[in-house]
Order: C-alpha cells, then sequence, then structure tokens
C-alpha cells in the first residue's frame, strides 16, 4: 500500500470560467475567505460554484461575496439549502406568502442560517466598508436532475428557482423562526439558526466515532435531504475509517488535520487541510480524519438515499449499509 503525501497535489482545485460564472473542481477548496470569486454574468454578484467538488452530483457548494452595503436580491428555491457566514456582517430577510410581514435575523462570521425550500428571502450586507462571505450547501443538483432530467437552466421557466409552491410545513412566517431551539436527543438539537456553531458545546467523545470524536446534529428548517454535523476531534485523535452511503463536504472551522483516502485500488491518498479549508471526500471513498489540534468540522451529508431506503437520516451513522433485502425477504440471513 502506497501513500501519497497530499492529495492536492495530485487532483488539484481548477477553476474554470464558464456561462454561468466561476466554477471549482477538485477535493479541496483552500481558504475561502480568500477564495477567488468572480460576478455571475449580467448580475452584481461575485460568486464561485463548488458545485462538482469532489465529484459530487447530489450535494453543491456556493460561495457568494456580497459587496459593501450591498444585497442579493429577493429570490426563492425548491433546493434545499443552508449558509455559513464566513466573513461580515449582515441580516437575512425572509417570507413565505406573498403578502405578509417579513422575518429577519441578523448574522455575523460564524453564524448558520438556514433557508426553507421556495419561501422568498434576500441576505442583506450590513456594513457599507466590507464586503460579506457566505458558503452556502445545497442539493441542487439533486433537485436539477430530479426536475430537469440533469441540468438546470436558470431561465424563467427554471423550475427549482420560479416554481409557486407553498410548504407551510417548512416555514409559515413564525416570528420565532429563527430563535426557536430544543433538543430533541442526546445529541440532535432542533434549531434553524446556529450562532458560532464552532462554540457549541458538543457531546462526550464516543468510542463508536473513533478516538477524542464527538458528533452533534442540527435539524434545521424541516430539511429531508441535508443533514447538518458539528464534528470535533482532540488534539491527536480521529473518527475513524467509514465509507457513507451519500455524498459529504467539510468545512473546516477550526484547527488542523488530515483526511486519509482509500479507493477501491486499495491505496492511501492523504489530504491535509486547516482553518478555512473545505473538504469533499469522493462518495465510495473509504475516509478517516485525523487532528494534529483541536478541530471543528462544519459536516454536511445528503441522506437522500438513506431516507428513500429508510436507514437512519436524522442521527445518520458512519457507516450505512445496504439492506440486505434478499436475506430478510428469504426468511432471515443464514
Amino acid at each position: 500500500m502506497s501513500t501519497i503525501d497530499n492529495v492536492a497535489e495530485d487532483f488539484p482545485e481548477e477553476l474554470e470560467h464558464t456561462a454561468t460564472g466561476l466554477e471549482a473542481q477538485g477535493l479541496i477548496a483552500r481558504q475561502v475567505a480568500t477564495h477567488e470569486v468572480a460576478p455571475l454574468p449580467d448580475k452584481p454578484q461575485y460568486t464561485c460554484r463548488l458545485d462538482r467538488m469532489g465529484g459530487n452530483s447530489m450535494l453543491a457548494m456556493h460561495l457568494a461575496e456580497i459587496q459593501p452595503g450591498g444585497y442579493k436580491c429577493n429570490h426563492r428555491h425548491l433546493d434545499e439549502t443552508l449558509a455559513y457566514v464566513i466573513s461580515g456582517r449582515g441580516r437575512t430577510e425572509m417570507r413565505q406568502s406573498d403578502y405578509t410581514h417579513v422575518i429577519v435575523t441578523e448574522w455575523e462570521a460564524g453564524d448558520v442560517v438556514v433557508i426553507p425550500a421556495n419561501a422568498w428571502h434576500r441576505h442583506v450586507n450590513a456594513d457599507s466598508d466590507e464586503p460579506a462571505r457566505q458558503l452556502s450547501f445545497r442539493n441542487t443538483p439533486l433537485m436539477n436532475r430530479i426536475l430537469h432530467g440533469g441540468g438546470g437552466t436558470y431561465t424563467k421557466k427554471d423550475r427549482v428557482y420560479n416554481g409557486a409552491a407553498r410548504l407551510p410545513d417548512r416555514f409559515d412566517d413564525e416570528l420565532d423562526f429563527f430563535t426557536v431551539r430544543e433538543d430533541v436527543s442526546p445529541r440532535t438539537v432542533k434549531t434553524n439558526f446556529i450562532r458560532q456553531i464552532a462554540d457549541e458545546e458538543l457531546p462526550a467523545s464516543d468510542p463508536e466515532l473513533g478516538e477524542r470524536a464527538s458528533l452533534k446534529y442540527f435539524a434545521m428548517g424541516g430539511q429531508l435531504t441535508l443533514n447538518v454535523a458539528l464534528v470535533g476531534i482532540g488534539a491527536g485523535g480521529h473518527v475513524r475509517e467509514h465509507r457513507p452511503l451519500g455524498e459529504e463536504s467539510m468545512l473546516v472551522l477550526r484547527g488542523s488535520g488530515r483526511t486519509e483516502l482509500r479507493g477501491t485500488d486499495g491505496e492511501v491518498r492523504v489530504l491535509t487541510w486547516t482553518t478555512g479549508d473545505v473538504v469533499c471526500p469522493p462518495l465510495g471513498a473509504v475516509r478517516k480524519h485525523v487532528a494534529d489540534t483541536d478541530v471543528r468540522l462544519l459536516k454536511v451529508r445528503n441522506v437522500a438515499l438513506e431516507r428513500a431506503l429508510d436507514l437512519p437520516a436524522d442521527e445518520p451513522t458512519l457507516d450505512s449499509a445496504l439492506p440486505d433485502r434478499l436475506g430478510d425477504l428469504a426468511g432471515g440471513r443464514a
């Protein structure tokens, strides 16, 4: 078994200017706070799409910069979305109905805000001198494959961005939408806004996860496909080898370490990371996360397949094995 010191050298991030703006590919995006962004065609918005990082086809990321005193226009979309504030301060204005009050939440660097599916919303930069940056996690590729057969058109006919559907079970203009917080299990919190997620208190380390590793889930916005988790790893600890059934992406909130990836060829590739990097292990690869210092990771996983197969999705296990339907139908396992 051979080891490659840094997979980024063998699979470097590739930036490409396309008709729909700047796009990135690879397994890691370095330093999203200063990562290159570019204006969208015909729009005063600076972005970089990370949709294809890690070869993902169901989980996307979108890096957006809002100019000083600026805002992203009022819009809505059917895809599930949550945004991590990388830098700056501002507010999100949101409503479900066309003619109703606007719910407002203020945010700053380190916060996480959920956007309920198809709710009207806009993000505003409250600073007149400095830009604000957000990294959003979305299930847009999955929705595009369902509604467009593989690609989104981003036109007036786009079903993801211009649908009139109402989903009041996700958001019904509740005044306390952004302030509700409820412990639903020892390691799951129901909330729609997380203040300073890197400082959230974590459960005790769990030997099932690895060494000095802990995990906390956040049920946000009634989302069914995007599973949000805070991963903590103590210095010198690790999250054990595992191979999840869904696509995952991770933002390094704090600390440094490495991810060891093992593919079907048995070769181990080592990907180093530090605070501010985004890591996208490819689906199907066995991975192990090792901490050099105390680490906090924001991990988002698309659990659409797990939910469809009636596997644990609200608190998904590290490894999601496919159900043994043949054994079950044949009267059980030998």
